[in-house]
């Protein structure tokens, strides 16, 4: 579905997908024109990817697809998202790898556990009570390999909760 040639945000409804192309790109998020109109993609609706900044997923010029998440006539805010377009990492792996045992790669150490990535863009949280023997013993750094079990994913909070085998 496309918006209307002569701007009027009326036509535009939350839901509607739209072809657009990148006008800028900075910090926040990026601008994308489209039928028209011109719409906010903020950091956290562009992708399910972890990155720096926008500019390392995107570049002005590019042709993409967004879907219309909300719109305020009075302000003349469109806010868009390219990433619910996107497969859920979350739901892929809650269907598929929901009490298997995997491998994955410690990302980051915090005062409450070790974060392991645990498939393409999903990481879960082995707490710190859930460590025991050697791995009790050794500081787990960023990078050490480790072979978890995925006890359970809460796809509101967008927890994976991860113990040892």
């Amino acid at each position: 579905m496309t918006g209307a040639d002569d701007g009027d945000l009326g036509v535009l409804r939350p839901g509607d997908v739209h072809r657009g192309t990148v006008e800028a790109v900075t910090d926040f998020g990026v601008y994308v024109r489209f039928g028209g109109h011109r719409g906010l993609i903020t950091v956290v609706n562009l992708t399910w990817d972890r990155f720096d900044h926008p500019s390392q997923v995107i570049e002005e010029g590019d042709e993409i697809t967004v879907v219309v998440l909300s719109v305020d006539a009075e302000r003349a805010e469109v806010s868009l998202s390219r990433k619910d377009l996107e497969p859920d990492p979350l739901v892929e792996l809650a269907r598929t790898r929901l009490g298997a045992l995997v491998r994955g790669a410690v990302t980051r150490v915090t005062p409450i556990g070790a974060f392991v990535r645990v498939g393409p863009n999903a990481e879960g949280l082995l707490p710190v009570a859930g460590l025991r023997g050697a791995e009790r013993e050794r500081t787990l750094q960023a990078g050490d390999e480790l072979e978890v079990l995925i006890e359970g994913i809460n796809l509101r909070e967008r927890q994976v909760a991860l113990r040892l085998p």
